[in-house]
């Protein structure tokens, strides 16, 4: 009784092991807010994870391509096993495809099929690569058509723009390693499987990589070895796509994919930099469309600057990333991915691009895959880099999901590129995967393609990522009140998504509560509807109070020239303040700033002005700016929440003005500059009183302005700097008697000074480490050993 207890738990645990998983299972998530990675629930979960023995067909062999038929059942190209598999709703193969009868009763088989397109009227189109040829077949597997690659006519007229005529020879060599002939007697093409060159090596045939249908019918086959694209219409040929006479001799095209819509042909060329290809629908090339700008990063910049001739020519040249895949959405927008994302700056490369017909991007927000990620060349990282997307998908409502076959993982985001949820990873588990190159959606189901282990992946969107889904289209279909609820709903399962807190804010901006919508934009950490939020809702408190608003400012008018004429009299007259040295140093600041030659010269020799009264200053600016930091309206502020540091602030003033007067005088003392310790103090002081004077109203200006509204705060920043940067200039010059030139090549000096003197800080402050570690390191060891 106990083996038989024993043998039935081994037999039960054997089979859990073998069979695929179907019972549901939570898959590893996180999301992204302004502070970092952030804890979220699975968005989805893993309803079936299966290879092709599970599904009843035996083992995947290299799947290239999968797509769902508008009946809901899966067709794959299991590429290396020469079949495709058709599984039905439940994932349980119905059809293991290989061998078929053509129309003149004559059996054939499938070779290495690289990719399959099913219509919406569930036609079949395989792209049987190891036989160079197109299969096609209806709905219930008949039989419909072969096109045989390349096919030949002696006259073909176009069946969409009549009039255009092809004419090919019969039994001529157009490409390398191609070559077709006619049968006579059967009046149909025959393929040739090979060929003798003229050394006498046999050489294949090269057949095609992909295809797809457009919705008028045209069928476009890609063939990256062939440098073309064939076009077909019911069976007969009717143009190929080439590169054009404005390309170089040298230029290899190969189409990697195709996406076709109305009377655009866009294509994806394998490793080329310049763009998505246009093409008309008589196969002549248009432009190029989405090219991606060049990024460097600072030290790339810097590199080069110092570099000489002779290494510059070692220096690897920069180009642009090129495309990886495309897709159309139904309402005719383009979509692209580019597997390579910019390791200096990420969004700056905009991996995932939605185009207009005129090849504008207007993608939103910046959607790059994972943010956070291990630079290359870090110790101990299983993975490094950023990601690297292979594959889009678009689902309802403008939502689409992106394939990161680097990290296994799926990014999904709104049509306003906000990230919604993340889910897989790499691993040999469910819910995880080992060369990811294909991804489906179907209703709540996104299914992923792993090649490598020849497993397919299902998720289903549990109820946290149906919520989001549902949040976002009831918004789209202006179901205001229901995307409310749902929002909430979403919150209640992670308060900490910020999506969740800016969906509720463009509900109550479309429901005209801005207050409220302010509120949340604030808590989702977006700007954008935070601005149009406070533009509307000031509007309405401005109306609400006008009356109000002018009875007070009158007041304050009245209030004020009656102070002018009553008052100011007698302060004037007595002066009060004037016999404190601080207070008449603060005055003469106010002097110095509209008349800086004179007022520097004054102070310089004549002693006006004084080190106390500087030293209120660096006080005030050091006040300035944690009033700053604390009172900066949301929309102009940093949105990353950091800690307050009240010696930090204090620092970023002192030790740039502690630096900046040591090593001016120490330049200028090798250079017989008059200035002294104390008169540099005090006129890099003066200098900075504009400063304060313009940045008290950016910031209680930036609590009543919007983003639109913000360039005037930009416009005040920027005279502010140049004011400070002018007036610092004037005293460096008056004060150490130097010329126009002498003082630009001192104050240059004195910032090369700085930055030598920080450098120096840092290495002592790493030895110092280095050495308080090695001292902990032998004491550890005399203590081991005793």
């Amino acid at each position: 009784m106990k083996r038989f207890i024993v043998l039935s738990l081994i037999s039960m645990l054997l089979v859990s092991m073998l069979a695929p998983m179907t019972a549901s299972a939570a898959v590893n998530s996180y999301i992204y807010d302004v502070n970092g990675v952030a804890y979220a629930p699975a968005p989805a979960e893993v309803t079936y994870y299966f290879n092709g023995t599970d599904a009843g067909s035996g083992l995947f062999n290299r799947p290239k391509d999968m797509a769902f038929g508008p009946d809901g059942k899966l067709y794959i190209a299991d590429t290396d096993n020469d079949r495709i598999v058709v599984l039905n709703e439940f994932y349980k193969a119905e059809y293991s495809f290989t061998v078929f009868t053509d129309d003149r009763g004559v059996a054939d088989s499938l070779s290495k099929p690289n990719g399959i397109f099913v219509t919406k009227d569930g036609d079949i189109y395989i792209a049987d690569t190891g036989n160079t040829r197109v299969v096609a077949f209806d709905k219930d597997w008949n039989y419909k058509l072969t096109i045989i690659i390349p096919m030949f006519y002696e006259s073909v007229e176009d069946p969409i723009d009549k009039g255009i005529k092809y004419s090919i020879k019969k039994g001529e060599t157009v490409e390398e390693n191609v070559l077709v002939m006619e049968n006579e007697e059967l009046g149909t093409p025959v393929l040739v499987k090979g060929y003798t060159d003229d050394k006498g090596v046999e050489r294949p045939l090269i057949g095609p990589t992909g295809v797809s249908v457009s919705h008028n019918g045209y069928l476009y086959v890609q063939f990256s070895e062939l440098s073309l694209v064939r076009v077909f219409y019911r069976g007969e040929f009717v143009r190929e796509f080439k590169t054009s006479d404005l390309f170089p001799n040298d230029y290899s095209f190969k189409p990697k994919k195709v996406a076709s819509e109305g009377g655009r042909v866009f294509v994806v060329s394998e490793d080329d930099t310049n763009g998505l290809m246009l093409f008309d629908t008589n196969g002549n090339f248009h432009s190029y469309n989405g090219a991606n700008k060049l990024t460097r990063s600072i030290w790339e910049i810097f590199k080069k600057l110092i570099a000489t001739a002779a290494q510059r020519e070692y220096i690897p040249p920069k180009i642009p990333t090129p495309f990886d895949n495309v897709t159309i959405d139904e309402d005719g927008f383009v979509y692209t991915v580019m597997g390579t994302v910019d390791k200096w700056n990420p969004f700056k490369s905009k991996p995932i691009r939605k185009q207009t017909n005129a090849g504008d991007d207007i993608i939103r927000g910046t959607p790059v895959g994972d943010m956070k990620f291990p630079p290359e060349g870090t110790k101990n990282a299983t993975v490094v880099g950023p990601s690297q997307l292979v594959d889009i998908v678009v689902g309802e409502r403008g939502v689409y999901s992106v394939l990161d076959t680097r990290r296994g993982r799926v990014f999904t985001y709104d049509y306003d590129g906000n990230l919604l949820f993340i889910f897989g990873d790499i691993g040999d588990t469910a819910g995880t995967f080992r060369g990811a190159t294909a991804i489906e959606r179907k209703d709540d189901k996104i299914l992923v393609l792993d090649n490598l282990s020849g497993y397919i992946t299902v998720f289903t969107l549990s109820d946290y990522g149906r919520l989001i889904i549902d949040a976002e289209n009831a918004y789209y279909s202006g179901n205001y009140e229901e995307s409310e609820r749902l929002w909430k709903e979403v919150l209640k399962k992670n308060s900490n998504l910020e999506i969740g807190y800016a969906g509720l804010s463009k509900v109550y901006l479309r429901q005209d509560r801005y207050k409220e919508a302010l509120e949340y934009a604030k808590l989702g950490k977006t700007k954008f509807y935070y601005s149009k939020a406070f533009q509307y809702y000031r509007e309405q408190v401005v109306k609400a109070n006008i009356y109000w608003g002018l009875a007070v400012v009158l007041v304050l008018a009245v209030l004020i020239a009656l102070f002018r004429k009553f008052a100011m009299p007698k302060i004037r007259e007595k002066k009060p303040l004037d016999r404190f040295e601080t207070w008449r140093g603060l005055k003469y600041a106010f002097h110095i700033i509209f008349h800086p030659f004179d007022g520097f010269w004054d102070m310089h020799h004549e002693k006006r002005g004084n080190a106390k009264a500087a030293t209120v200053i660096y006080a005030l600016i050091m006040l300035l700016m944690i009033v700053k930091s604390q009172f900066t309206g949301f929309l102009f502020g940093p949105l990353t929440e950091k800690e307050f540091n009240v010696l930090f602030t204090i620092g970023s003033v002192a030790i740039p003005v502690i630096l900046w007067c040591v090593c001016n005088w120490s330049i200028t003392t090798l250079f017989n500059g008059d200035g002294k310790p104390i008169t540099i103090y005090t006129a890099t002081a003066y200098a900075m009183v504009p400063f304060i004077l313009i940045n008290v109203p950016i910031i209680i200006l930036s609590n009543f302005f919007t983003l639109e509204e913000g360039v005037l705060l930009t416009v005040l920043a920027g005279i502010a700097v140049a004011w400070c940067a002018l007036l610092l200039f004037a005293g460096m010059l008056t004060i150490h008697q130097y010329t126009i030139g002498g003082t630009v090549v001192t104050m240059m000096a004195t910032v090369l000074g700085a930055a030598i003197v920080i450098f120096i800080v840092m290495l002592v402050f790493s030895l110092l480490q280095q050495l308080a570690m090695f001292a902990v390191s032998v004491y550890q060891e005399i203590i081991t050993r005793m």
